[in-house]
């Protein structure tokens, strides 16, 4: 048969296109799926951060001091009123998959148990910071300002920072943290 009088695609050339659609297929798969960690993540530092404003909030609404008590392995934040011990507003429990690998106080490191600070009457927290990890072990550091209540988030980029990673040095989201944690004691 001459090459020229063929009318259809032989078995070979379906079999390489439908090859090449699966790799574009799988490529676009993993995008997706890589975007959508990255913004649960983002989601769920916003509600911790939202967490810590509504606790600033409640305590200058009830002219009261809370304490903020931190479940780290459960992943559950909570607030009490430091008077009567009663729970105060919404607690607020992690995503299935995301936890708190590591809070930071002061000069004191948690990665397990449950750790407490205080909001003042006016609204006033230590400066803390705390890091959250999703499922697939990425994290993000926030950290919050005990005086203004601003919340800050940094990317925990050390796989971006080969130079921190094999200095042992930790994430470079955590170096930031600890420097800004070291300036204000």
């Amino acid at each position: 048969m001459n090459r020229t009088d063929r009318n259809a695609f032989s078995l070979v050339e379906i079999l390489a296109v439908l090859v090449i659609l699966a790799l574009l297929a799988g490529v676009a798969a993993y995008r997706s799926h890589a975007a959508a960690r990255r913004t649960a993540l983002a989601e769920t530092a916003a509600r911790v951060a939202e967490f810590d404003r509504q606790t600033r909030l409640l305590a200058r609404a009830h002219d009261r001091p809370l304490r903020v008590l931190i479940d780290l392995g459960a992943g559950r934040l909570r607030r009490e009123d430091v008077l009567t011990g009663r729970e105060m507003g919404a607690p607020l429990a992690l995503t299935d998959g995301f936890r708190i690998a590591r809070f930071l106080f002061r000069r004191e490191t948690a990665e397990t148990g449950t750790v407490s600070f205080r909001c003042s009457s006016h609204g006033l927290t230590p400066t803390y910071a705390l890091a959250l990890e999703g499922p697939d072990g990425r994290k993000t550091w926030l950290l919050a300002a005990g005086l203004g209540g601003d919340v800050t988030v940094f990317d925990d980029d050390v796989e971006k920072d080969s130079n921190a990673r094999d200095a042992g040095k930790g994430s470079t989201g955590e170096a930031k943290v600890r420097a800004i944690l070291d300036a204000a004691i």
